[in-house]
Parts: structure tokens; sequence; C-alpha cells
């Protein structure tokens, strides 16, 4: 655990939405629990429109998975909530040797570290997607922009795949 001084930071669960289990912590941005509430607001609704679903958690993932300021270790990797179970442990070991590896370094030495303002998500396409052994015949193809409250030099555009996983939509491959 990452330790300043001799107080241990810790997260706390402030909410979650049943029957997806995606969770709100106290070390979440303004905008991302803005997020949350829309997107509980979705999937709590009697008909849940998947278009508007994927777009908010695109934008829920990439502002948690870029976003390092709030994190409290390598360890503590953003968006595991909206990622494929079947590719979770792959993904968190990739994320540590990209995105998160220097993580620790920048923490203790305060670095200044990425917090992502705004993802305006630019499409939305339906595509087929072949993952593991199973073929989604409506993938959502999610095509970001990120903006950053400073540009630090960190990816600017993403695409986002999304397959069907139970009653989730959930990310298999970040492009």
């Amino acid at each position: 655990a990452y330790f300043k001084g001799d107080k241990q930071k810790q997260k706390r669960q402030e909410d979650v939405i049943e029957g997806y289990d995606y969770k709100l912590y106290d070390t979440d941005s303004d905008n991302y629990k803005k997020l949350f509430y829309e997107l509980k607001d979705i999937l709590t609704s009697s008909t849940v429109n998947e278009e508007e679903y994927v777009k908010v958690i695109s934008k829920m993932f990439v502002m948690d998975f870029y976003t390092l300021k709030n994190k409290i270790s390598n360890n503590d990797i953003g968006g595991c909530d909206f990622v494929y179970s079947e590719v979770l442990d792959n993904f968190k070991d990739k994320a540590k040797d990209t995105v998160y590896l220097y993580l620790e370094t920048y923490l203790q030495e305060n670095k200044d570290l990425p917090v992502v303002d705004e993802v305006i998500v630019e499409s939305v396409n339906t595509t087929k997607y072949m993952y593991l052994d199973t073929m989604d015949e409506n993938c959502y193809e999610v095509k970001v922009t990120i903006e950053y409250e400073k540009d630090l030099g960190y990816d600017t555009e993403k695409t986002l795949y999304f397959v069907h996983e139970g009653n989730k939509l959930s990310l298999v491959e970040i492009a």
C-alpha cells in the first residue's frame, strides 16, 4: 500500500448499482459521480436504452482508467467494473505494465498525474465481434476523445469494444 506520512490512504465505497455491481467510491471525481448516477437512472428504468448505457460506461471507463491522480497504488486500477470478467486478470496485468507502470514512483515524488476532465463520445456503432469462443452480433464500437485537466502527453483518442455479458455490456478491447 502507499503511505503518505503515517496515514494510509484507503477508499470507501459510497454506492453500488444492484444487479450490475458497478461501484462508486469516495475517491471518484465529481464528474465520475455525476456519470454514475446517470448510469444508475439508465439501468433502473423499465427498458434499458443500450446506446445510452454504452455511451455512459465508455465515459466512466475512460475517466476512471486514465485518471491516475486519485489512485492509491498501481493495484488500484480504474475501470475494472466495466471489463469482461474472463479477460479482467489479463487487463490488470497489462495496465500495470503500461499506463500504471510508474504510478507508485510518481505518487511518492508528487509528480503531476493525469486527471480526465471530459470524455466525448464521437461515435457509437454496432459490429460483429468474436472473442474467446463467442460471437456477439451486436458488439458496440465506441470512439472517444479524451480531455485532461492538464495535457501530460497521455492518449487523447481511443476506440472501445463492448460485448454482452449476461445483462451487462463489458469491455473486451481498447484500440
